[in-house]
């Protein structure tokens, strides 16, 4: 996949900051170990009265940085899932025209749907980990394909606290705390896999499925 998005990026020619109808924000937590908890928000606002119903917006880059530099954000490790629909492909990362982190849904048969917002207010959210501080005016992010208006190293808002923002048992991101997170969470679990880890302590163990039942009984 990786080869493939340098060769697509590379293709698409990069340019001063639009307007866009989408606005990205994001807050840190600083969880110890030189390790900060990024969570992200992308909503649609529509501040630039742009948006139309069913369009779509896709290959979303964050720490975005212009050719020839590399990425300001390297080493982020994003969590499982990534949000609906770019569980399906994951996490990748660009490089070329456009450099950084990066969500891509391939769709179906290779449409390149992306997220399709169903009404101005609608996010998706999504978090991850860095050992990089980017702080305000650093996180630059785009969005290089899809049929709204695309967003072109538009600068992100660092937000003061966590506190309001995603919350930590929607575990597939979809802005709902609903069975369909306990139900992925459960499994995540039993499988050992790393996006069971709750707490973010490096292990998978009863305290993170304590800590989920908590939140999730919470609705948060």
């Amino acid at each position: 996949m990786r080869s493939l998005l340098t060769a697509l990026t590379l293709a698409v020619a990069a340019s001063t900051a639009s307007a866009t109808p989408l606005k990205l924000e994001y807050c840190i937590t600083d969880v110890g170990g030189d390790d900060l908890q990024y969570q992200f928000k992308l909503t649609l606002d529509n501040h630039d009265e742009s948006w139309e119903a069913g369009q779509g917006y896709n290959w979303i880059i964050f720490g975005d940085v212009f050719f020839p530099g590399p990425s300001n954000f390297p080493d982020f490790i994003g969590d499982l899932p990534a949000p609906v629909p770019f569980d399906d492909e994951g996490w990748s990362f660009s490089s070329g025209g456009h450099n950084g982190p990066t969500l891509l849904d391939f769709g179906v048969a290779n449409d390149f749907r992306g997220w399709i917002p169903d009404a101005v207010g609608d996010s998706i959210t999504w978090s991850g980990r860095s050992k990089i501080r980017l702080g305000s005016g650093e996180m630059a992010w785009s969005n290089l394909v899809g049929s709204g208006v695309h967003a072109d190293f538009e600068i992100a808002t660092l937000l003061d606290s966590c506190d309001g923002g995603p919350c930590p048992s929607d575990f597939n991101h979809d802005g709902f705390v609903t069975g369909d997170d306990y139900d992925l969470y459960v499994d995540a679990f039993f499988e050992g896999d790393i996006a069971a880890d709750f707490n973010h302590d490096g292990f998978v163990t009863g305290d993170d499925f304590d800590d989920f039942s908590d939140h999730f009984q919470a609705g948060c």
